[in-house]
């Protein structure tokens, strides 16, 4: 029948799939090989397989005296000499991908793990075009691309002389949906910004179209086709005269299947720097990677940063005063083989190039330094109270070319560069360590007042 298609057996039937009733049998509730030999059971699709493709099934491998331990999808069958199957050797103790080709068998691909008989295992085999995927309970396994597209042959069901149970089989088309990433920008007072929202959303079935947007509080907003393709990829903000604060908007997208999802777009409008980001909505704006790994989970930015300097550079619109405020939440892990540590970066220049601000949680001690060809230097130190496993806030006032450093609230540390802090970019940084990054911000201070 046509797609999907779906059978849990639960009549003791096996309409939809051709097999030869010696090698096969419906009892239980499920759909069992029985012969000692390859069973094959193919599944009746009436239509043209998609490229993508979705396969999915419960399988219980028996262990039964005299006969294999094994169970497959088989994809791409043209006839009995030339197929593909995936899915669990026990008796070889993996996980494999076969392609037998004029009558030879090749394992091209295996995975080793601990396959127990009389468990059900969820299968899943994906299909993208000439690449295969065996999640199994929800875990990869197995991932291999051939030369060529897979949609072509049939689907079945395998074992090589293994009495192996199946259920729940479902068979459909594999369909990624595309994702809208909410947005961030700013622009001064009185002063159109054009916002890329495109540029950083998921288009996996082919290019992205905006189908509409709200219309923000005290501005204006309209699609444009920036690269003149025929395509809206932007929208032209307009802030209205005189406005000053934060504003929000949403906007729409359709991909060429037809599906679609929606984004926030927060716009900054001020004539001085005003920054914060709290990642709660699972994207740290901005911010960009130079070393280390960062991913934004629980509503924090993680840093796995065990391969040596981990550090994360924010781009804003505005440009950075010359006095200014930057905080952050930390949480320093203790993890064995892992530094503890975290600073708060200001005047980025380079990897090489840029002063830091923080706890050396380990030592027990603040620090304020520089970062200069490929190695850090304190300028200053000072012990102080602070633990791994707890939230240390702190902020760094940048004023007449002086960093003081707080924690808290309270000035812990203290020092005078010669040169300007803004000439570069603000950022997050540790070394050799496991950090979670909160409520990040960013703010002009005014000279005299300093605040």
């Amino acid at each position: 029948g046509p797609l999907p298609i779906a059978d849990d057996f639960s009549d003791n039937l096996a309409q939809d799939f051709l097999y030869e009733p010696a090698q096969w049998e419906v009892s239980g509730e499920r759909f069992t090989a029985i012969a000692r030999a390859g069973n094959f059971a193919g599944v009746l699709i009436g239509e043209s397989l998609p490229a993508g493709i979705e396969f999915n099934a419960t399988m219980n491998i028996q262990s039964v005296g005299g006969f294999n331990r094994n169970g497959y999808f088989v994809f791409d069958y043209k006839d009995e000499s030339n197929y593909k199957y995936i899915g669990a050797n026990e008796n070889g103790r993996r996980w494999e991908v076969v392609e037998v080709s004029g009558g030879a068998t090749l394992v091209i691909n295996t995975l080793r793990d601990t396959i127990r008989s009389g468990q059900d295992y969820q299968m899943q085999l994906i299909i993208e075009g000439s690449t295969v995927t065996l999640n199994v309970d929800g875990t990869e396994k197995l991932k291999y691309q051939f030369d060529e597209n897979l949609n072509l042959g049939e689907l079945a069901l395998y074992t090589n002389m293994s009495k192996t149970q199946f259920d729940n089989v479902e068979v459909k088309e594999y369909v990624v949906f595309p994702m809208a990433h909410d947005d961030r920008a700013s622009t001064k007072i009185d002063t159109q910004i054009t916002i890329g929202i495109l540029a950083n959303d998921e288009a996996p079935n082919g290019l992205l179209e905006i189908t509409g947007f709200t219309t923000p509080a005290n501005a204006t907003v309209a699609a444009v086709d920036t690269d003149q393709d025929g395509h809206s990829d932007s929208i032209l903000f307009t802030p209205t005269v005189g406005f000053e604060g934060v504003t929000t908007f949403t906007y729409d997208i359709r991909d060429p299947k037809g599906f679609t999802d929606t984004a926030t777009v927060t716009v900054s409008v001020a004539d001085v720097l005003s920054y914060t980001e709290d990642f709660n909505d699972g994207v740290a704006d901005g911010f960009v990677p130079t070393g280390g790994t960062w991913e934004v989970a629980n509503s924090q930015y993680n840093l796995n940063g065990q391969d040596g300097v981990g550090i994360s550079v924010l781009t804003l619109a505005e440009v950075v005063p010359e006095d200014f405020e930057i905080g952050v939440t930390m949480n320093v892990a203790s993890v064995s083989g892992f530094a503890q540590n975290a600073f708060i970066v200001f005047d980025y220049i380079s990897e090489n190039d840029f002063k830091f601000a923080g706890p050396t949680v380990k030592g027990g001690r603040w620090a304020i330094g520089e970062y200069s060809n490929g190695s850090p230097r304190f300028w200053n130190t000072t012990s102080g109270q602070m633990a791994t496993n707890t939230d240390i806030a702190i902020s760094l006032l940048y004023q007449g070319n002086k960093a003081t450093l707080k924690s808290d609230g309270e000035s812990v540390l203290e020092w005078q560069f010669s040169d300007a802090g803004n000439d570069g970019k603000f950022g997050l940084f540790a070394i050799s360590a496991q950090v979670a990054f909160d409520d990040f911000y960013a703010k002009a201070v005014d000279a005299a007042m300093g605040e």
